[in-house]
């Protein structure tokens, strides 16, 4: 006789086999048909793709403008200290007038204070007051700072001339890779970025170091090839040849770099 266990196990099987069967999926389900599903929109794609080339060509702007103005400072820092140099300044007098400069900018002179007020005489060294420079009040905040006179411009303690108005012209618009400064003289100076050189007229800067049209010196032009197969180039001040795969470097009797198939 079946225990009570097994009688229960059968008939659990029975109400399973009269079940209805499992629904068999298909695509053309109608109610799949009504479900929203999101889709990939191609003008959405192409509208993304383009906001994010035009985010990149923003940053890649922003930093060439970053290292421009690099460039630019450092030429201007040089050529300042240069400048210095030629009075008998050092970098460190530099530094020093600089720190002294904001240091007197702190001072509280008193309403109505003046450069001869006693306090802003005290702070106010005229030994650390550059060429071209003096010490100017504002008698509402009480506070005086040093300034340069009219057409120079205030930079680390140095006040240089403005090239706008050096000689009482206009200097010439300034080149790739140079600045013009108005260095004692008064004359317009063109000061070039490192790795340059003005050229004998002062109107370019040149790479003497990498530049095949100025190698080793303004206006050495690296000749040719000597039978039209490779590229010339300048590397350290000195004209050399890039040969093709296949290719060896060989010298003519006239000295004159050329590219050939044989080693010897």
């Amino acid at each position: 006789m079946r225990s009570f266990a097994a009688l229960v196990a059968a008939f659990a099987l029975l109400n399973f086999a009269s079940a209805s069967p499992l629904k068999e999926f298909s695509l053309d389900d109608p109610s799949l048909l009504g479900r929203d599903y999101p889709l990939l929109d191609k003008r959405e794609a192409r509208a993304e793709a383009v906001s994010r080339i035009a985010a990149t060509k923003a940053r890649n702007a922003k930093k060439a403008r970053a290292l421009e103005y690099e460039k630019h400072f450092n030429m201007v820092e040089r050529a300042i200290e240069e400048m210095a140099k030629a009075e008998g300044l050092t970098k460190r007098d530099l530094e020093r007038r600089d720190i002294h400069r904001r240091a007197v900018a702190k001072v509280q002179c008193g309403v109505g204070a003046k450069a001869s007020t006693p306090i802003c005489v005290k702070y106010a060294l005229a030994s650390e007051i550059p060429a071209n420079g003096r010490v100017a009040c504002n008698s509402n905040t009480g506070r005086c700072q040093i300034v340069c006179n009219n057409n120079y411009t205030l930079r680390n303690g140095f006040c240089y001339k403005n090239a706008n108005i050096c000689t009482g012209k206009v200097c010439p618009a300034a080149p790739r890779n140079g600045v013009y400064l108005c260095t004692p003289g008064p004359r317009c100076t063109l000061v070039c970025n490192f790795g340059q050189t003005p050229n004998a007229a002062g109107t370019a800067c040149v790479n003497t170091k990498f530049d095949a049209n100025n190698c080793g010196a303004e206006g050495n032009v690296c000749p040719p090839s000597y039978n039209g197969i490779g590229s010339v180039h300048c590397w350290n001040f000195r004209c050399g040849i890039t040969c093709p795969n296949g290719y060896y470097r060989r010298t003519s009797s006239t000295g004159q770099y050329y590219c050939s198939t044989t080693q010897a």
